[in-house]
Order: C-alpha cells, then structure tokens, then sequence
C-alpha cells in the first residue's frame, strides 16, 4: 500500500468486488495497482529528494494519523489546507482521494480482459450479460484529472486541484515540472 489502502474502494461509485475474501486476487491485484501507480503518480509534482523525504514519514507505507514531527507541508498535502481537500480525504463515510480514481482506472483498465495462451479475452460468466466499461473507465480517468488539475490547466484552478494548490505554494514545493493529463472522451480517447 502506498498513502492509500483497501478502505478506498468500498463505495459504490468506487467498488471492487470480492476484496475481504480470503487469498483474494483481487486484493493482490489492487494492492500491486496502489503500490506501483501512486509511486509513479508522485513523480508527476515531486522532484526525486521531496519524494525521499515524503517517504519518509509513511509508516508501513501510509501517512500517519498522528502527524507530530512531519513538516506542515506535507500535511497539508495528504490531508488538505484551505480549498485544496487534500490527497486523502473523507466525504460522508466514504474514504476518497484523487490517488483512489487513478488506482480505480487502472484496475478497471486491468480487468477489461486477461491474456491467455491464445491471445486477450473476456469473461463469460452465466447469467449475466457483458457490457463495455469504457464509459466508467472514461468517468474514472476525467474524475482523476478533475481533482489532479482542474477542468483546465490554464485557469491555476486552485479550489479544486492539485496542480492549482501546487502553484500557490511554488515557494515550498519546486514546480519546476509538473505534468499534464488529457481528459478522454466516451470512445476511449
């Protein structure tokens, strides 16, 4: 796990089914997604060193509740400040985050279909009907980039994203780089 967990993907617009059982594959796989796509994700806003020192204070690789010791900056970044809601946080009952969507994609990406020794196929299970998931791919990946750098880059959009919380604050944070995502349409692209 990585600045996320499990908890994230129990809400019904976020849902993976069968993660509490037992030697799930499911579990395996969302937990390889998390580990290895917020690492990379990381890298789009953090240069090498503060990606070092963010690690860090990760206790078993999850930013810890009790945050005595840990530079406010980072704080601010997983838990939120002012009109940036943070890298984690909590609406209602539900657990989200920005990090939770671009996991979600992916596994939903992962799961669209598996390799066999003849080549990529689908499921066929009895009693249920196959549809395309590009539609919920495609919400997943724009809710993503939504939260990552608002509706458009170009507006320093700074009461929803991350990008525009980033640039209020180039004095902590070295925003030398920071990369850029396109939204999707309905067909994928």
């Amino acid at each position: 796990m990585y600045i996320i967990d499990d908890t994230f993907f129990q809400s019904p617009n976020r849902e993976i089914p069968n993660l509490n059982e037992a030697d799930s594959k499911a579990f395996a796989q969302l937990e390889f997604i998390i580990d290895r796509e917020c690492r990379l994700f990381m890298q789009n806003f953090l240069t090498d060193a503060e990606i070092v020192e963010f690690d860090s204070y990760l206790v078993n690789g999850l930013f810890p509740i009790v945050t005595t010791g840990i530079p406010q900056k980072w704080i601010d970044l997983v838990n939120g400040k002012d009109d940036w809601k943070g890298l984690v946080y909590t609406l209602g009952t539900s657990k989200n985050s920005l990090l939770a969507d671009l996991v979600y994609y992916h596994y939903l990406v992962n799961e669209a279909s598996y390799m066999t020794g003849v080549g990529d196929a689908k499921a066929n299970p009895k009693g249920a009907s196959l549809v395309n998931p590009t539609q919920r791919i495609v919400t997943v990946w724009n809710d993503f980039v939504s939260q990552y750098q608002g509706l458009s880059y170009m507006h320093n959009d700074r009461n929803y994203s991350l990008v525009g919380y980033l640039n209020s604050l180039n004095e902590v944070f070295d925003q030398s780089y920071v990369k850029i995502f396109c939204f999707k349409n309905q067909i994928g692209l």
